[in-house]
């Protein structure tokens, strides 16, 4: 996936700016089902699997809306609220309920609310060199460690450039 500030061409999307994890743990589960169906080894039992984000600045340093990660191991709680992506044609009225259509979830990620506790780390100045990887979840410690992370407009930076990344989401199976 591109993520772009500034949008040039098509298929991109802008930097993600809440706070979330992308796969709730539901949905890891289904996604790691479902990529090994599609494997040439689709009975390969595995004994965990780790679903991992990498993630790369394409666009010089500094960014203006610059990855933020938060330390997993600082989560007092895993208290988080699922957001599923509904992809449709036409936008639901979302004051009626009824309105949103049934059909698979694409996508279904964790957004975390702010703690005191929490630790967080930002990178404003990556270059196409550096590529950052992250847990989205693993399925031997569950909920716990997960990477929240999200973008912010960095104000400090008067001489950012826009951002632009690249992200690739990724399962790694174990024995």
């Amino acid at each position: 996936m591109v993520r772009q500030t500034k949008p040039s061409g098509t298929n991109f999307q802008p930097p993600a700016s809440d706070v979330h994890v992308d796969w709730t743990q539901r949905r890891a589960h289904e996604l790691a089902k479902d990529m090994l169906s599609k494997s040439d080894t689709p009975d390969f039992k595995y004994s965990r699997f780790i679903c991992i984000n990498l993630w790369r600045a394409i666009s010089p340093p500094p960014q203006d809306y610059p990855l933020a990660v938060c330390d997993g191991r600082s989560l007092t709680s895993t208290n988080c609220t699922p957001n599923a992506m509904i992809s449709c044609d036409k936008v639901p009225d979302l004051t009626k309920p009824e309105t949103i259509p049934d059909g698979p979830i694409v996508s279904e990620a964790d957004l975390f609310p702010y703690s005191e506790d929490q630790k967080w780390y930002f990178f404003s100045d990556m270059t196409k060199d550096e590529i950052l990887a992250f847990t989205l979840y693993d399925s031997q410690k569950g909920e716990k460690e997960r990477c929240p992370h999200t973008a912010f407009f960095d104000s400090t930076r008067k001489d950012a450039k826009p951002r632009e990344s690249v992200e690739i989401r990724s399962v790694v199976y174990f024995k």
